[in-house]
């Protein structure tokens, strides 16, 4: 939050923010996603890329 205090956010659009996303934005773990890809019908699925709390994925559907 201090981001947004510092570039002249209210605190009342920090707390409006907070409650938008709040339960909307819960992370996942990389099992997880894997797991729907796989359940979506990609036959081959793997992390192509990773960063510190973000993942990239690569799923190729099978024949």
């Amino acid at each position: 939050h201090d981001f947004k205090r510092h570039n002249a956010y209210s605190e009342l659009e920090i707390a409006q923010k907070r409650a938008a996303i709040e339960n909307i934005l819960i992370p996942d773990a990389v099992a997880t996603h894997m797991d729907r890809l796989r359940q979506a019908g990609f036959a081959h699925v793997g992390v192509w890329l990773r960063w510190f709390n973000f993942v990239s994925f690569v799923a190729i559907r099978g024949k």
